[in-house]
């Protein structure tokens, strides 16, 4: 297995070989062509192809509905049929050399976004599909038609440089020089013409997507070209495409680094520290995407961690949760993340547990009515240890008094100088009752109730 967790895969007679649980792999460089269906329903969140890959053929990646972005190959002209047939894939990279792309490549790709066709790219009529039901949900809330799908896409980057030249930075790299030359208009002029910032930088394409949304996608991640554009665009992070998404929605669900993600929220922070995310409309994406359970954890914690003061209305989550068909770990950790201020408040580690772990007693959550069960379950196990803890601390409210007159006693006692507010205040926080009742708790509690 390589440093970077992937799985080195070679191509024999009956395709690809490996393990069923893998969840990245990468194609060893003696591989040109990846046969059809080579990859179908895999349970792969990503493949790694590396550029002298010649061919993909039909059928190779559908049905891989753990994906989120890909990138054509460079020397890959030809999108085979039904090749990323019911992915859940939002972004697509397609190098300008692509020629053909044929019927039923993007069928059922109802999540896919940010994607551009070669402007002399013959483009089969069903490539979105013939059937209604099976072309691409997102594309055609904007755009209706295939027929207009694909002469949107076909002109995309009319007379908009930057967010081509971001779109195309994965086949050839953007430079800080190259993207600072592309924003500053008229270079090498005075002060005040080097200023001028060419308008097409904040400008939003035909999926209403800037420059920074583009880059947001990619499946190359470069730090300092989002310095660049923050910089010089600021407006950016707030500008919101088609669909209502912001670039940190994006950045999210591409999986983009750490630092990346880090950056952007210390932007939002500094720039617009009084902008209310729709954390819903967020989550709703994803989970209409069928994104992993991950994906959406990553997008919670970023509010938890920068922005904890936004609200989440989480009946929202568990009632889509309950109704829709989405994987079960997404269900548990959306119910299990809408009452853990809850558990938490709940001061004995027994019950805390015994609540978080009620799904391991069952095997499995997908039909309706198991869903309402298990929330049944949870809402009454937790008012029920709500209630009994609450007896519990009001029968130690005696012996934490206790400690905290013994607190007071022993500051008073060094004869500190502090007024008797001051000793009452530091010695209710530093008298330990917190730390003593928590663990004579368990002591207390009936013996059915400890194992």
């Amino acid at each position: 297995m390589a440093t970077d967790g992937s799985i080195p895969v070679y191509m024999g007679e009956g395709g690809p070989s490996f393990p069923c649980d893998a969840v990245r792999v990468r194609v060893h460089p003696s591989v040109t062509v990846i046969p059809g269906n080579a990859f179908c329903h895999s349970q792969l969140k990503e493949v790694e192809l590396h550029d002298g890959i010649e061919s993909i053929e039909q059928y190779a990646f559908s049905y891989c509905h753990k994906f989120s972005a890909f990138r054509t190959p460079p020397l890959v002209t030809l999108v085979s049929k039904g090749v990323f047939a019911a992915c859940n894939i939002f972004s697509l990279e397609l190098n300008e050399s692509t020629v053909f792309i044929d019927g039923w490549a993007f069928s059922s790709c109802h999540s896919l976004r940010n994607i551009a066709f070669p402007p002399n790219a013959e483009i089969h009529e069903n490539a979105f599909s013939n059937n209604p039901s099976e072309q691409s949900k997102d594309l055609k809330k904007v755009f209706g038609l295939t027929e207009q799908i694909i002469n949107a896409v076909k002109h995309r980057f009319d007379n908009l440089p930057i967010h081509k030249m971001l779109y195309y930075q994965s086949y050839q790299p953007v430079t800080l020089d190259q993207l600072n030359s592309a924003i500053n208009m008229r270079s090498g002029q005075s002060r005040s013409l080097r200023a001028k910032l060419n308008p097409t930088g904040k400008q939003q394409d035909c999926l209403g997507m800037t420059p920074l949304h583009i880059l947001a996608c990619s499946t190359v991640q470069n730090l300092q070209l989002y310095k660049v554009l923050i910089e010089k665009y600021p407006e950016t992070l707030i500008t919101e495409d088609r669909w209502g998404a912001l670039p940190l929605l994006y950045a999210v669900w591409g999986n983009a680094p750490s630092e990346v993600i880090q950056y952007l929220v210390e932007r939002y922070l500094s720039i617009y520290s009084n902008y209310e995310f729709n954390w819903n409309d967020m989550v709703e994406t994803l989970m209409k995407a069928n994104a992993p359970k991950e994906t959406i954890q990553n997008l919670l914690e970023v509010r938890k961690e920068s922005f904890p003061s936004q609200l989440v209305r989480w009946n929202t989550f568990i009632e889509r949760a309950v109704t829709d068909f989405f994987p079960n770990d997404t269900f548990i950790y959306l119910v299990q993340s809408s009452i853990a201020t809850r558990i938490d408040a709940i001061g004995l580690k027994l019950w805390r547990d015994d609540i978080s772990h009620i799904h391991c007693r069952k095997q499995h959550y997908y039909q309706y009515h198991k869903r309402r069960e298990y929330l049944v379950e949870v809402e009454t196990k937790l008012v029920h240890y709500e209630t009994e803890y609450h007896k519990l601390k009001e029968a130690t409210s005696i012996l934490e008094l206790a400690l905290w007159k013994h607190k007071m006693n022993d500051l008073q006692g060094k004869k500190r100088k502090r007024d008797e507010a001051g000793v009452r205040e530091q010695s209710r926080i530093s008298c330990g009752a917190d730390i003593v009742i928590e663990h004579m708790l368990p002591y207390l509690l009936p013996a059915t109730q400890k194992k």
